[in-house]
């Protein structure tokens, strides 16, 4: 039975430790996650399905995450082949070499890349360290699709192999290798001939970022500045220390713009833990969550120009994770762990914890207190019963003390109308609290079991 006692009350001084969490805490919890099973020990909700897998520990859907955060690529469909322009442009983006590619070439990358070609840059440095080689007659035939082999030779390379590593059968002593690592987890292609998906490419490079580099105790994702967390799983939390800036408490649309060190129209763009699409359509969500609720939080990376942003749920889709705002009631303990919070009350909702950070923030040590107004990064579970109804449970997985935002201090949080969510037929505020006439608060998904009482 869960023992509901409220937080004493009173003011503590955030340690250093403390300001650092409560700077990385938001997107740690909602982009990367502190481990491969962190973000991902809840059940599937839309998008960022948690399922089981035949490879280590981490989901499908945390490999797509690191992947997509080291900047190497945002696709991971599985039924969609990959070509070999496209590989090599992943090969170096996976590289020492990212950050030397030049966007205009004027010599020809091979006999069938010209300069003019799109991603010439990418084949030609590819090319010229040995990622990857032509075919008979200099030709690289950009639009076929790439082989296992051809993938083989490329991550190898990286790792620092050479052909003299292989003996006389280089082809077979290569697939060994590549077998004997591990690197071959989690790929449907089995046979050298075999396409890749791009599913196959995430798995792929996630397995290269965790495996050592050839002759030393170094993997290979130092040099992504990722590294490996207590389960073996890449842990991308370093590379967001470095490169992430925020949180960022955008008031209008024109400051976000204004303050981007890169043009929105050339950058990746998400809302709510999902990608937007195109600039256009992120413009509405960022826009509307500004207008609604007077307020867009943002996190950007320079190097990768992409900018994450989250709002309010507005009921138009559905995403991964959405914000509530609203004061903090009480946090909750269980009776068998009485350090660690198990839950918190934010309006009338009860959010279960998710992620030992998250958890620290809300505890006596944390800097959070009973009574501070928050905006919480939601992520929503529902199950079907055999009846056909619907249960729903919420999980913080982020957390924000809304007076730590930039520009915020000495202010409240603004509260806007209620608003209408289309997938429940409830009307709710920014606090997350049903308005509907017909509940009036007191029942639904809107109300935590129990009625939350201290």
């Amino acid at each position: 039975m869960k023992a509901r006692a409220q937080r004493r009350e009173g003011s503590k001084g955030a340690s250093g430790r403390q300001r650092s969490l409560r700077r990385s805490l938001y997107l740690r919890s909602c982009v990367y996650s502190l481990t491969a099973g962190t973000l991902f020990s809840v059940a599937a909700v839309p998008v960022m399905e948690a399922y089981a897998v035949s490879f280590s520990n981490a989901t499908q859907s945390y490999r797509n995450q690191v992947i997509r955060t080291c900047g190497i690529t945002d696709s991971a469909d599985p039924t969609v082949a990959v070509t070999r322009a496209q590989f090599a442009e992943m090969a170096v983006r996976a590289s020492q070499w990212k950050d030397t590619v030049s966007a205009v070439n004027t010599v020809a990358a091979a006999n069938d890349v010209p300069g003019t070609y799109e991603g010439s840059g990418y084949i030609r440095t590819a090319l010229r360290n040995g990622l990857m080689r032509t075919k008979l007659g200099g030709n690289f035939e950009p639009d076929a699709p790439v082989t296992l082999n051809d993938a083989i030779k490329a991550v190898l390379t990286l790792l620092g192999y050479t052909d003299e590593d292989f003996g006389t059968d280089v082809a077979t002593g290569r697939l060994s290798m590549f077998r004997s690592l591990d690197l071959d987890e989690g790929l449907s292609a089995s046979n050298a001939a075999d396409y890749l998906s791009q599913q196959d490419c995430v798995n792929l490079f996630y397995n290269l970022l965790k495996t050592n580099q050839k002759d030393s105790s170094n993997i290979y994702g130092s040099i992504l500045d990722v590294s490996l967390s207590s389960d073996g799983e890449i842990d991308a939390t370093d590379l967001m220390e470095t490169e992430m800036e925020g949180p960022i408490l955008v008031k209008n649309y024109s400051q976000l713009k204004e303050m981007l060190p890169f043009e929105m129209s050339e950058a990746r763009l998400y809302y709510n833990g999902t990608d937007a699409g195109n600039y256009f359509a992120a413009e509405r969500y960022y826009s509307g969550q500004i207008s609604r609720e007077g307020w867009l939080v943002v996190y950007y990376s320079e190097a990768e120009k992409t900018v994450w942003a989250y709002g309010t749920d507005d009921g138009s889709s559905e995403h991964a994770y959405y914000c509530i705002a609203g004061k903090l009631n009480a946090v909750y303990y269980t009776s068998s762990n009485i350090v660690s919070p198990s839950s918190i009350l934010v309006g009338n909702q009860e959010y279960e914890l998710s992620g030992s950070d998250v958890k620290f923030m809300f505890s006596v040590n944390g800097d959070i207190e009973v009574g501070d107004e928050v905006v919480l990064i939601v992520q929503e579970e529902s199950v079907y019963n055999s009846n056909g109804s619907e249960d729903y449970t919420y999980y913080c997985t982020g957390v924000i003390k809304y007076s730590d935002l930039t520009g915020t201090s000495g202010t409240s949080l603004p509260v806007n109308p209620s608003y209408y969510k289309v997938e429940t037929g409830e009307t709710t505020d920014s606090f997350g609290n049903v308005t509907s006439p017909e509940d009036n608060g007191q029942q639904g998904k809107g109300t935590p079991e129990g009625g939350g009482q201290s």
